[in-house]
């Protein structure tokens, strides 16, 4: 019995899992898009939940496939046949194809396993690069504008510590971090931007907070490099990032027009 945590074995039982997935994860995908067709234009919240369920679904089919994959504990044709002297001869076709398929199984699983380990790599040193931000090139924002934050902040019910600064290394409005996030402004955009526009941003940024948007955004970004090989979850994270900016765009409206 092969050992269930062998480098091998590992790598065979991911290549099972890789090759069911490419069917499982196109019936998701099929299934969200023909959900999401039939959700009016302005339901984005609701367009929102379908591809994160479909985005759910994709990791927990490949999780459950890869532990039955390992539960299979195949045993290689050729030592079923040494096990005992009273067992029929196996055909050599027989081991031969097994043996084909027990390698490609191997090899896709060991090709997908380096370029799973590159690809959240480059998640880390996204992330580290992201962290960087809350501490270089940022300072808090001028403090009428803080006021503003603190008051939108208790509006809105965000319960995290949150703070407010303006940053010199960002051309955008971003949210860095997951329990105390900050919210980045760029410094251009203090002179660019009137009173309203710039309220209208925070409400955006501090939506995105409210949702927790930021934590489910990094969950997500680690299921798109475990299942890079698949269109659907391409589809997917494109559609629960486009379905989530318009859902912050809302709340930015509804509060700004509210005022």
């Amino acid at each position: 019995m092969a050992d269930p945590h062998s480098l091998g074995t590992i790598a065979q039982g991911l290549g099972i899992a890789v090759m069911h997935f490419l069917w499982q994860g196109a019936l998701v995908g099929l299934l969200a898009w023909l959900l999401v067709s039939m959700v009016e234009r302005n339901s984005s919240r609701t367009r929102y939940w379908i591809c994160s369920a479909g985005m759910f679904v994709s990791v927990s089919l490949f999780a459950v496939t890869r532990v039955a994959a390992t539960l299979k504990s195949p045993t290689a044709p050729i030592e079923a046949q040494s096990a005992s002297m009273l067992t029929p001869p196996i055909p050599v076709e027989v081991i031969t194809a097994a043996a084909s398929e027990h390698s490609l199984e191997w090899l896709i699983g060991s090709v997908g396993l380096a370029s799973a380990m590159v690809l959240l790599a480059r998640l880390g040193l996204q992330w580290c690069y992201a962290t960087s931000l809350r501490h270089l090139g940022s300072s808090p924002a001028p403090l009428p504008l803080r006021a503003e934050f603190e008051t939108l902040v208790c509006t809105l019910g965000i319960a995290a510590r949150t703070r407010l600064c303006v940053s010199t290394r960002v051309y955008g409005p971003v949210v860095v971090g997951w329990f105390a996030p900050i919210v980045l402004i760029p410094a251009s955009a203090m002179a660019s931007l009137t009173p309203d526009q710039l309220r209208a941003v925070l409400v955006h940024e501090l939506a995105h907070i409210r949702r927790f948007d930021p934590l489910i955004n990094a969950l997500q970004a680690v299921a798109e490099s475990l299942l890079f090989f698949h269109p659907a979850i391409w589809w997917l994270n494109r559609q629960i990032r486009t379905e989530r900016e318009h859902c912050c765009a809302s709340i930015a409206v509804d509060r700004t027009n509210a005022r």
